[in-house]
Parts: C-alpha cells; structure tokens; sequence
C-alpha cells in the first residue's frame, strides 16, 4: 500500500523543503521565547496558507501546535520516529527510547567487524 504524496518513487525527491526551515524556525523561536526572523504565527501561516487551504491561520501557536503541523506535513515521509525521539514521546505502546524502535545491525556488518561492532539489544 502507497500513498500519492509522491507519485513517482524512481526520481529524486526533496531532501529539505521550505516548509520544514518554517517549523524549524518557529519551534525554536516558541521555545526560547524569540522572533528571531519572524513570529512562529506568521511561519504557521506560510505553511497552512490561507487562501491555499481554506484553514484560518492559527494565532498565538503553543508548542503543540507547531509540533501537530510538523506531524501532518511531514506525513508518510520516514521523520515522525526522529521527532519523537527527539521530544521523548511515546508511540504507541513504546517508550521513545524502547529498544525495539531500532532496527538491528546486519550480522554480516557484525561478524564482519571482529567484535568492534555490538548488535542493538534486543536482536
């Protein structure tokens, strides 16, 4: 099963997007209490612009806010599990540092170390 957010998976796709330095900027600026380069309201803006999307702009963001428009923007695209670690939040029945949230080391790349390389608990 696939989504359609990318309709072509053989291409190059984005590695940053605009939309992505937004929410980085107003996370950071929610969080210290800054506008440094503008206000976290007007980053939200720029990404649920409006006239594109029929949604009011949000005013005065909280930091919940901004974290539940970087979950939908960023859907389907392999960053919600960093972001969560990242803000030590649990998914689902996982604690953000549970040991089944990594994936284990190849045997191969193990045996192949000579013992430098230990497999992640749990494998």
């Amino acid at each position: 099963m696939y989504c359609k957010k990318w309709s072509s998976y053989s291409q190059n796709l984005p590695v940053i997007r605009i939309a992505e330095m937004f929410l980085i900027r107003a996370e950071c600026n929610k969080r210290l209490g800054t506008t440094i380069g503008d206000t976290p309201e007007n980053d939200l803006a720029q990404i649920g612009n409006g006239v594109r999307t029929g949604i009011a702009p949000i005013v005065n963001p909280t930091i919940d806010d901004i974290l539940n428009q970087r979950f939908h923007e960023f859907a389907f695209e392999g960053l919600r599990i960093h972001d969560l670690r990242r803000l030590k939040m649990a998914t689902g029945d996982y604690s953000w540092n549970d040991g089944e949230l990594v994936f284990p080391i190849p045997q191969r790349d193990v045996d192949a170390s000579g013992g430098i390389i230990k497999q992640n608990p749990g494998y």
